[in-house]
């Protein structure tokens, strides 16, 4: 059988937790005695607090001083020696007094709180039981009190945590994603993204990206949405469905809706996203306000010290950098991309049309001239082409013989004749059979054409097959712009990198240029061909691509740096 249904909470559990929750409410003292007289059967009781003038009742409110026996014994409660208890009066009546904690009013400094309970009872098991109560209930306040504290400085606590993980991070980026990390798992429930946005200086920090590009649409949208807290100046929570401002509007279309919490505070503004349906606690914006100043404070940073010769010593500084650079040497280079190229190379083309019948080699491979067969084509038309014409010149061949023996020497010749023509078409034939079989024509290394996934395909004669590097050195090629052709001489020095190893440069002399400009992606270049120096460097191959710079003579750092700008003024005005 199935266990009883869980019964409900304790109702006295309910108000005493209720109770201490308000503990800074300002009704607490009353329903504190209002509990405390329950559990004790008091017949009279009140909750002191004391002033300038004496102990005063707070609950209930009364002008009156509190009586001489119950000040007494809130004195002795307070001083922390437990609780008191004092009989009064007529014999069976007595007084007890424990100590509430701190009790704070509006507009006043806290001060020190006693409970006191006035039993009228003769056995010594009342007393007793009366006395533990009123020990529970002093507990109890006091626990409200250190809870209510703490909850009163949480904001603070938590802004120093977060400012503290931030300054511990290594950069500011990263501090920023610490400190926003941080709120978002200690400080609000719910929450699904913090930032902390300084957008007068356009630096952001997500809880949920370390790396944040500030030109995304996201941080874009954090920051007008910030710039509208900074303008509002207070917190503010705006609910999907309800009026909203451009920012928050763009921001609910481009990422789907969300409820926003900002709280802006000098140069510096805390935003929080919820998922829909998430109930925001009345007080998320009043904890999150010190972030937003303590993050504004750092904002804002020491102020800069401006002195009237400050511009006089920049100015100093900037016409002596330009002098040494006026008058420092360095070579005149022209920077252009280079590729590296066999000195020789051979294509290789298709015999005649037909069918990609078969393809063995790749880029990268060795061949040997005449012994390694690169590709074939289909032969079965020509196969069937050639039965055809040995036919036909079997039948002129015995055409011609029954003309001879006929006596019919113009019809002889011309049998004669056809037969001659399809037995050329035979040869013909014969050859395109020996040269579907299409072999290396020299020695060397495959650098082009890759026909693997193009077996089946029709060739054209002629068409390019495969481009075979031969043995040999290569050689550099500079695709160099127009616009600096004319500083470009055979003998000149040229240094490049490749791609492949951008940190190793290599030598290489000029040895001609090419008279003619060529087009390459959309500019007018000239190709300037050069020796490379080290001519067995195995680590080079054909095809690899780099960077060149030729040295065209000498020149100062000055002039390097403002060439493209000159080029550009004499350009534009022709001069």
């Amino acid at each position: 059988m199935n266990a009883p249904a869980l019964r409900t909470a304790d109702p006295l559990s309910e108000r005493l937790a209720r109770l201490r929750a308000r503990r800074r409410d300002a009704g607490w003292a009353t329903d504190m005695l209002e509990l405390g007289r329950e559990l004790t059967m008091a017949e009279a009781g009140a909750v002191l607090a004391r002033g300038t003038e004496g102990w005063s009742a707070i609950a209930p409110e009364s002008d009156q001083a509190a009586p001489e026996a119950w000040a007494a014994l809130a004195d002795t409660a307070a001083s922390g020696r437990g609780i008191a208890a004092s009989a009064v009066g007529r014999e069976g009546r007595w007084v007890f007094a424990a100590s509430a904690g701190p009790a704070e009013g509006p507009g006043a400094p806290p001060r020190p709180a006693v409970l006191v309970l006035e039993v009228s009872s003769a056995l010594p098991m009342d007393l007793v039981l009366t006395r533990e109560r009123m020990a529970f209930l002093g507990a109890l306040a006091e626990a409200g009190a250190v809870e209510a504290a703490m909850q009163a400085r949480a904001p603070q606590a938590l802004a120093a945590m977060a400012a503290e993980a931030m300054l511990r991070a290594p950069d500011r980026a990263d501090g920023l994603h610490d400190a926003a990390a941080l709120l978002l798992t200690a400080g609000l429930a719910g929450a699904e993204r913090v930032a902390l946005v300084l957008p007068r200086r356009r630096i952001l920090g997500l809880s949920d990206q370390r790396q944040v590009d500030t030109g995304a649409e996201l941080p874009r949208l954090l920051f007008a949405l910030a710039e509208e807290a900074m303008d509002r100046g207070a917190p503010h929570l705006s609910l999907p469905g309800e009026a909203q401002t451009p920012s928050e509007r763009a921001l609910g279309e481009a990422f789907g809706p969300r409820t926003l919490l900002s709280v802006p505070s000098g140069r510096a503004v805390v935003v929080v996203t919820f998922p829909p349906g998430v109930t925001v606690a009345e007080d998320a914006g009043a904890r999150l306000l010190p972030v937003a100043v303590l993050f504004g404070a750092v904002a804002e940073g020491p102020p800069r010290r401006r002195g009237p010769n400050r511009r006089l010593v920049v100015a100093g500084a900037a016409a002596a950098i330009i002098a040494l650079l006026a008058v420092l040497p360095r070579a005149a280079v022209v920077e252009a991309p280079v590729v590296l190229r066999p000195e020789r190379a051979q294509v290789v083309t298709a015999p005649f049309d037909g069918l990609l019948e078969a393809s063995t080699v790749q880029p990268g491979d060795a061949v040997v001239a005449r012994q390694t067969p690169i590709a074939r084509l289909a032969t079965r038309e020509v196969e069937l082409e050639l039965a055809a014409a040995r036919a036909r010149a079997a039948n002129d061949l015995r055409d011609a013989s029954v003309a001879r023996a006929g006596g019919q020497p113009a019809q002889e010749q011309i049998s004669l004749l056809a037969a001659r023509r399809a037995e050329a078409q035979v040869a013909l034939l014969e050859h395109r059979l020996q040269l579907a079989d299409i072999r290396a024509p020299a020695d060397g290394v495959i650098i082009a054409g890759d026909l693997r996934r193009s077996l089946g395909q029709p060739l054209s004669r002629g068409q390019v097959l495969f481009e075979i590097a031969l043995a040999g050195p290569l050689r550099a090629e500079a695709l160099v712009l127009d616009e600096d052709s004319t500083r470009l001489r055979e003998g000149q020095r040229l240094r490049f990198a490749t791609a492949a190893e951008p940190g190793r440069t290599r030598d290489a002399v000029v040895e001609r240029i090419r008279p003619m400009a060529e087009v390459v992606e959309g500019r007018n270049v000239f190709r300037v061909i050069a020796r490379i120096e080290d001519a067995q460097d195995d680590d080079l191959r054909p095809g690899m691509e780099g960077w060149a710079r030729i040295e065209t003579g000498r020149t100062t750092w000055l002039m390097a740096l403002l060439r493209d700008p000159i080029r550009w003024v004499r350009r534009r005005f022709w001069i």
